[in-house]
């Protein structure tokens, strides 16, 4: 259900933006040449909600629990002094998201919407390259991450993480939602670098 409401924020957000840019109509261009508008479409999306949903019950619900509370405990103990706590975001950070947290976002889409994991990957390595994407990741994670492996209770880690989380769909809804013929800025813009401002 979070997953789902996150997308659906950040599509709600999309129509929001296109309207008041005066976006809000569909230039199609006819056979014989001449041009039709017709009312951009306000539905959501019921698919990538559905890839939303997909990925945050398999992956942020299941694969974290085992991971931060039975995988990383045999890795790097269950210490939460600070050397403890640097390996844990360090493996978190450097391996375990760039390599397995994000991308499987963009598989559970193609998943869905059924179209190469190839594209899946190609979708991902464009925004991390040119939207972001993991800029906005850690400048949003490793400060959670930190506090969550230091000062959340172990029992209490994957439901903390998933509060968190909430927020973060709707950046990664945003950015992965984003039709990639199109030119406008529906982004999570940075806006002294580290404050994420979703509303432009």
């Amino acid at each position: 259900i979070k997953a789902a409401t996150a997308d659906f924020i950040a599509q709600r957000r999309h129509f929001r933006k296109r309207r008041e840019r005066g976006e809000d109509l569909d230039v199609v261009i006819n056979s014989d040449g001449s041009l039709t508008t017709t009312e951009a479409s306000t539905k959501l999306d019921f698919r990538r909600n559905l890839a939303y949903v997909v990925y945050g019950a398999f992956y942020q619900g299941l694969f974290l629990e085992l991971s931060y509370n039975h995988i990383f405990p045999l890795l790097f103990g269950t210490g939460a002094d600070w050397l403890s706590v640097i390996k844990k975001v360090t493996f978190e950070m450097v391996f375990q998201s760039p390599v397995l947290t994000l991308p499987i976002a963009y598989l559970s889409k193609a998943l869905i919407f059924r179209y190469p994991f190839s594209e899946a990957i190609r979708r991902y390595v464009d925004d991390v390259k040119n939207h972001k994407l993991l800029l906005k990741y850690y400048t949003l994670w490793v400060p959670v991450m930190f506090f969550a492996f230091r000062v959340v209770p172990d029992h209490f880690r994957v439901t903390f993480c998933a509060s968190v989380s909430f927020f973060w769909m709707i950046i990664l809804s945003a950015i992965s939602g984003k039709k990639r013929t199109d030119d406008d800025d529906d982004e999570c813009d940075l806006i002294d670098g580290s404050t994420c401002n979703i509303d432009g």
